[in-house]
């Protein structure tokens, strides 16, 4: 354990929000998709224990309530990892855009959703892929503001609720100064 982790556990004075997210020293979180879905959103969505202050919780009206750069993150990483509580969350599934704060700006579906599959064949996520624009649809901006988001099937165990909860991965690309 390195000596920042240390002093975060054990000094009940630091502002433990500082201490969200961190990993040992020489690590990077870069988990790929599958490492995503299996270990840390089926646990999630099966109540399994997770390790602590990886990845946090948002409520997806918080997420589409404002653009990106407002989120609670760590805006010095290019990537930043949540689990987006769905539950209450009214918005269209299928409608390929999402409006952000008060049509300010918007997050659209770029391409189709992918399956996952299991080394069984098995379906077990749904992922999607959306770029931030600024300003109202159809019209917009696109910035350089990406999200992946991982929704587990139903085919794992029929009859739960498995969209409570998606992952998302936020991530941070180039600038972008044209419209496309």
């Amino acid at each position: 354990m390195d000596v920042e982790n240390h002093r975060c556990k054990l000094d009940h004075k630091v502002n433990h929000h500082q201490c969200k997210g961190l990993v040992p020293v020489g690590y990077k979180f870069v988990p790929t998709d599958e490492e995503l879905v299996l270990h840390y959103l089926v646990k999630k969505v099966f109540s399994k224990p997770l390790p602590p202050h990886v990845i946090q919780d948002i409520d997806a009206k918080e997420l589409y309530s404002k653009p990106p750069a407002n989120l609670d993150t760590n805006l010095s990483k290019k990537e930043y990892f949540f689990f987006i509580n769905q539950t209450g969350y009214f918005g269209d599934e299928s409608n390929p855009v999402r409006i952000v704060a008060d049509g300010k700006g918007h997050w659209r579906s770029q391409g189709e959703e992918t399956l996952k599959y299991n080394s069984n064949g098995v379906i077990i996520t749904l992922k999607s892929t959306w770029t931030y624009y600024t300003g109202h649809p159809p019209y917009g901006k696109r910035t350089h503001w990406v999200m992946d988001e991982y929704q587990l099937q139903n085919t794992m165990k029929p009859g739960l609720q498995m969209k409570q909860w998606a992952i998302g991965r936020l991530k941070r690309g180039k600038q972008y100064d044209n419209c496309f």
